[in-house]
């Protein structure tokens, strides 16, 4: 788990600052300074795995209970940028 306490430490380091509100007591918080709340993290998986054409039944719970479980039950092969997001998604073999 020690690229967990990396990527949190990026996140803190390099990415948190940017959304401003350095008195914000939230770690995750949204680009208006709101807590991030579940549904809006479910919303944004459901819209990157949509694009993906992944399975409807994947859902952030699946890869929080047993990250090799889906992997191999998918045949996930990489990461990769999700096109015109600029963010990171898996992408299906």
């Amino acid at each position: 788990m020690d690229w967990a306490v990396e990527a949190v430490a990026d996140y803190v380091e390099n990415v948190r600052p940017r959304f401003g509100f350095p008195d914000h007591p939230a770690l995750w918080i949204t680009e208006r300074g709101g807590r991030l709340q579940p549904g809006s993290i479910n919303d944004r998986f459901e819209a990157y795995r949509d694009a993906l054409k992944l399975p409807k039944g994947l859902v952030p719970h699946s890869i929080r209970s047993d990250p090799q479980t889906p992997h191999e039950a998918w045949d996930w092969h990489e990461c990769s940028r999700v096109p015109d997001s600029g963010d990171f998604g898996v992408v299906a073999a």
